[in-house]
């Protein structure tokens, strides 16, 4: 049985584990002490700004977006 932090055989990697689900992974030594997720579980990042402004978009805060770049 893998445990976490074994090293992988044939491999410069050492055996990890998803946080989330124990999906088992791999990942250098240096970051065996942190928290890792699979793709299937990783976090999802929020972007910067909010929906993608439309030029048919006539909402209040659309028209006062536009005001405040306009000065």
């Amino acid at each position: 049985m893998e445990k976490h932090g074994d090293p992988i055989p044939g491999s410069r990697y050492f055996r990890c584990f998803c946080s989330r689900c124990g999906e088992p992974m791999r990942c250098p030594e240096a970051d065996l002490q942190r928290k890792h997720y699979c793709e299937e579980c990783s976090p999802s990042h929020m972007g910067l700004g909010g929906r993608p402004a439309r030029p048919d978009d006539t909402s209040p805060a659309w028209e006062n977006a536009v005001r405040a770049l306009e000065g």
